[in-house]
């Protein structure tokens, strides 16, 4: 009987009732429920399998380590469109630094990420002050948060119901809420819902293979003796074989002698298909959040010639739906509609982009030459000091190197 025989032998196969019924809720709010394998999955059991805990992890890390700022838009009457650093805008700080008192831009950024995750939405509470201002913003428990849209107004208000802290009932001025992909406009689906037969299919391998390893361990060879041992005889072969050839002496040489024989346990199909169900698991798992294998620790398709193409593919295919997700909740739920006019939040993404050492330094040669970077530019992108004259646009390779206070192509006169 193989691996995947065993496994799933004591589970009765599923009807098409259970499928419409495991569907039904069409992936809102059901966080996960139980799986064909038998398996109850949920945001806490999903976490404990390693693969979607790695996949949670690197992009709720990668969204809470990025810089993010508020800039405003500047040279919009008939001239070029620029951006500057709205440092005196009280969201740049709010955002950019310190939400509230208990948490810093990277956790309360990294925090309800992981939350739209694991549940397909994550909430805020917009604590305001005198005038309306903008206070602090107090992350919520996702799953004591409802999401009610009124049939005929289609306005939306929010129910919570924490154990200790807000309750009640509030609308969209109130609530920051950051969703994941939507089939519905106003409520992200929950990915568990979908990923529940691949995420309990792994679970329920590792716990196969965990009660293996405690109820049938397994011998790492037989020796096969030619005569019967006598008491005495057997407890000291078996521990000679115990401390001469186990732990940091398992590869020892064995000297047998009067016709006894050695022989090592090999692996068997059995554990050639639990083996491979694991590795086939990753990938599963990985297709739901788009995930490169190699973000999560799965080198088996990287090779020293794409790896820097995958870290690319990682931010155009992965991460930049959960960047924009993020801007477009800042900007149109944080700034008023006469601010969206002139300020936006977003973040710096050169810590993904960031290139080896020799490509970002052809790439800022090539681009000095065309005289669409300046020097200062890129020292600034490698946390270096300007020095003056650097901001000229000047390609060295056809014109002379510029006076330090002569001005240049868009440099100061």
């Amino acid at each position: 009987m193989g691996v995947l025989t065993r496994l799933f032998q004591p589970q009765a196969s599923l009807s098409s009732d259970d499928i419409r019924k495991a569907l039904s809720d069409g992936g809102y709010g059901g966080y996960g429920g139980t799986s064909g394998s038998g398996v109850t999955v949920s945001p806490q059991t999903a976490m404990c399998v390693s693969a979607f805990f790695a996949c949670v992890l690197v992009i709720s890390q990668t969204v809470g380590k990025l810089p993010l700022d508020l800039y405003r838009r500047v040279g919009r009457s008939g001239k070029p469109g620029g951006k500057e650093l709205a440092t005196d805008h009280p969201l740049y700080s709010l955002v950019g630094a310190r939400p509230n008192k208990f948490n810093n831009s990277q956790s309360f950024r990294e925090m309800l990420t992981a939350h739209t995750c694991l549940r397909g939405n994550a909430f805020a509470f917009k604590n305001k002050v005198g005038g309306g201002r903008l206070y602090e913003l107090l992350p919520l428990e996702s799953n004591a948060v409802g999401i009610n849209r009124d049939p005929r107004t289609w306005e939306i208000t929010y129910t919570v119901s924490q154990k200790d802290g807000i309750n009640g009932i509030y609308g969209p001025d109130q609530i920051f809420h950051l969703m994941d992909m939507t089939l519905n406009g106003y409520q992200g689906l929950t990915r568990i819902s979908y990923a529940r037969e691949t995420v309990g299919l792994t679970a329920a391998a590792e716990m196969f293979g965990a009660k293996s390893f405690k109820n049938g361990a397994k011998p790492s060879g037989v020796y096969s003796s030619s005569k019967t041992l006598k008491d005495g005889a057997f407890e000291r072969l078996k521990k000679e074989l115990n401390e001469g050839f186990s732990g940091e002496n398992a590869n020892n040489a064995m000297i047998v002698e009067n016709g006894d024989t050695w022989t090592p346990s090999q692996m068997s199909n059995d554990d050639l298909q639990y083996m491979a169900l694991r590795q086939f698991q990753i990938p599963e798992i990985a297709r739901f959040f788009n995930m490169p294998l190699h973000k999560i620790q799965d080198m088996s398709a990287s090779t020293n010639n794409n790896i820097e193409q995958m870290a690319l593919e990682f931010y155009t295919d992965c991460m930049m739906p959960w960047l924009v997700r993020w801007e477009s909740a800042l900007n149109t739920q944080l700034l008023s509609a006469q601010e969206q006019k002139e300020y936006f939040f977003k973040f710096d993404v050169d810590e993904i982009l960031r290139a080896d050492m020799k490509s970002r330094f052809e790439a800022y040669a090539s681009g000095i030459s065309s005289e669409i970077l300046n020097p200062n530019e890129c020292r600034e992108w490698e946390d270096l000091n300007p020095y003056e004259g650097g901001e000229v646009y000047l390609n060295r390779n056809t014109k002379p190197a510029p006076v330090a206070g002569q001005g240049g192509k868009n440099g100061a006169e």
